[in-house]
């Protein structure tokens, strides 16, 4: 088996994927490019940080066409303050890119 397809199959455990497609669905690719990558014999490396950020993140993906807009949960103050040592991340809030553009 040729280095590429043993790195193809990393990038499929690390996003939870079994065939091609959903490797290019997931990584928002075309599956044509996984193809370009067997023919040239090698994969960019921002595509291995990709995968490791999707299987850091459980696997979430947004879907094509929509924005992911990620809330904070802070709290301000008026008067003498008060000091945020952390903003904590919320839950994100998925728009469709349509939605948000028109006027």
């Amino acid at each position: 088996m040729k280095q590429v397809d043993l790195q193809i199959e990393e990038l499929k455990k690390l996003t939870n994927t079994a065939k091609n497609v959903d490797l290019a669905r997931v990584l928002g690719i075309s599956p044509k490019t996984i193809q370009s990558w067997k023919g040239r014999d090698k994969i960019p490396e921002d595509i291995f940080i990709k995968a490791r950020e999707i299987s850091q993140t459980g696997g979430v993906v947004t879907p094509r066409g929509y924005l992911e807009l990620k809330f904070y949960d802070v709290e301000v103050s008026a008067g003498h303050g008060t000091l945020v040592e952390k903003e904590e991340e919320s839950t994100a809030m998925v728009f469709s890119e349509k939605f948000l553009r028109q006027d």
